[in-house]
């Protein structure tokens, strides 16, 4: 839904940047002499800077709690299945179905199994590692530029909507932004003291990084290049160090390499996402980027120290080469342009951002400030609509799906199930092969497995081998169904999946010509429940023919609502 604003978003930014630069050139016209100089010095920390932290932390927290307990969604309940049984089994689960390394769902097991199985224990492990994030970039900021921008970039992260999504899930990218943290500040301070503990968080947070997540690494080049290209980054942090520090890295994430070579190996296999998206990034860091270059638009550049001006670069640095490398491997045909594998870029960008918005004079501070503030609320409005909640948890509502199914059930023992989950694995159905973990959103939290009569559908419906799949196992079955059910996620189609629901209609219209009442069964957000039943053997009433078909149905599924079963 994001991306539908990308265009409005990046013309609104270059006209806010235009008028940064308007206003600016017109002070100084006014003045006779040099624009009036931002007041930056640490004692000018002002009673506005505070009731903008107070507030964001308010929103941010109320924003993360909202909806906390709503059913999971696919990848929590991936999460799920991973942590319910044993610690073996976590080790087995982790490196057959997860893509990353068993680091974040060690510490989500510790929490599941001390504390019980509910939603809330599943997500409370990334509201407290999101939490941590917001005081490390507190400290970073603190530490580079002064409370003032500690402070501000607390809470621009604070309320980032990607921060409070990932905050709010059973996932692991708040575990990696903590460690992304820790290893920027780790550098930092090693940097500008070369002291034994900044090396050693630079350690912990990189290892830490690569654990959590295998794509976010990448962000660590841009660190690597900045020390490469600015000698004072050597000064206290000599090369012989920080080769010994990159080399322990790379020793202690050596457990992943057997994973993440497997998960490369069968990359083809996992391919999920549709077209390539170029501007993905900018509903990410975009308002970020227009806060970050106002103080250059406005000729009111910065001074900084030697030492700052490098970690400006470093971080700059990060960004592009975390954003562009995903750009390059999509170009080669490995498309991973989402959002997510690109969140860690919020970092550096928050840290940019609060350093621009202290330094900039008075009066240019509303125009960016403002700019970041309008997109920040437009993109919370915009998932509130979209998932009933600011931090996007809930938008499947599996356990009301299932729930209500299974309901259905006790009138219809024995009825059919087709179901698709939108696991990409799924399709190695049609070699044979099942995955346990795709049936894992048919059990929430607390709760026990359904006993359906279930045959579980590919992931794609234009993936070769498909066809056959249906007529050797889905056909039969349905053959021999007066009553059967389909159920998937909500809106998980795109031009490798084809349009699931859409096709499954047209796939039993054709090869069961005549035979089929289609009926769309509403009320379940994120969730596609649809029931088929036999003509020759369930009568339609004459009211159910009459039923007058919504649109939405007609033009989204080609079915009709039930106007006999509703989730409620």
């Amino acid at each position: 839904m994001k991306e539908l604003f990308v265009g409005p978003l990046i013309a609104l930014g270059l006209l806010d940047l235009f008028l940064v630069w308007l206003i600016s050139k017109v002070v100084k016209l006014r003045s006779g002499s040099q624009m009036p100089a931002a007041e930056n010095s640490e004692s000018n920390l002002t009673k506005m800077v505070y009731i903008f932290t107070v507030v964001a932390g308010i929103a941010g927290l109320t924003f993360r709690l909202y909806g906390f307990n709503r059913s999971l969604w696919l990848d929590e309940f991936g999460t799920l299945w991973a942590v319910e049984g044993s610690f073996s089994q976590l080790l087995e689960r982790v490196d057959a179905f997860q893509g990353q390394s068993a680091f974040y769902y060690l510490l989500a097991w510790i929490f599941v199994h001390s504390i019980g199985e509910s939603e809330f224990t599943l997500r409370v492990l990334s509201l407290i590692l999101g939490l941590a994030t917001i005081y490390g970039i507190y400290v970073l900021g603190d530490f580079l530029h002064g409370k003032n921008v500690g402070l501000v970039s607390a809470s621009l992260l604070c309320l980032s909507s990607s921060m409070v999504q990932s905050s709010s899930e059973a996932r692991p990218y708040a575990l990696a932004l903590l460690m992304a943290v820790i290893m920027f500040y780790g550098f930092a301070r090693a940097a500008r003291r070369g002291d034994y503990v900044g090396r050693c968080l630079f350690i912990l947070g990189g290892a830490g990084l690569f654990s959590a997540h295998y794509v976010l690494i990448l962000v660590v080049t841009g660190i690597a290049l900045g020390y490469i290209l600015f000698p004072r980054l050597r000064s206290y942090y000599p090369v012989r160090q920080f080769a010994f520090d990159a080399s322990l890295q790379l020793l202690f994430v050596s457990w992943c390499l057997p994973h993440m070579f497997g998960l490369w190996s069968r990359r083809e296999s996992l391919s999920w996402l549709g077209s390539t998206n170029y501007l993905v990034f900018v509903a990410l860091i975009g308002p970020f980027v227009v806060l970050a270059l106002a103080p250059y638009m406005s000729g009111n550049q910065p001074v900084n120290s030697h030492f700052q001006r490098a970690m400006t670069w470093v971080f700059a640095l990060a960004i592009s080469v975390q954003i562009g490398s995903l750009h390059l491997l999509a170009y080669f045909g490995t498309n991973l342009l989402h959002a997510r594998y690109m969140i860690v870029a919020v970092i550096p960008a928050a840290v940019l951002a609060a350093t621009a918005v202290v330094r900039l004079p008075r009066y240019l501070v509303p125009l960016p400030l403002g700019y970041w503030l309008f997109c920040v609320a437009a993109f919370f409005i915009i998932d509130f609509k979209v998932y009933g909640s600011f931090s996007g948890v809930g938008f499947q509502d599996w356990r009301k799906a299932v729930a209500c199914l299974d309901d259905f059930m006790l009138t219809e023992p024995e009825t059919l199930v087709l179901y698709r989950s939108g696991f990409v694995e799924e399709d190695t159905l049609i070699n044979g092969q099942t995955t346990p973990a795709t049936v894992s959103p048919l059990r929430s939290p607390g709760r026990q497995p359904v006993s359906w009569n279930l045959i579980e559908l590919t992931y794609s419906w234009v993936k070769p081998g498909r066809e056959a799949y249906f007529a050797r196992t889905v056909e039969p079955a349905v053959q021999r169904a007066p009553v059967f059910y389909f159920i998937t996620c909500a809106g998980c189609f795109n031009q490798i999946t084809g349009q699931y629901p859409d096709a499954l209609v047209a796939w039993i219209e054709k090869t069961f010509p005549g035979r089929f009442q289609t009926e769309s069964i509403p009320g379940i957000r994120g969730v596609t429940l649809i029931r088929f039943v036999s003509r020759f053997t369930v009568p339609v009433s004459e009211s159910l023919e009459n039923t007058p078909v919504p649109s939405f149905y007609s033009t989204t599924f080609g079915v009709h609502p039930s106007p006999h079963r509703r989730c409620s």
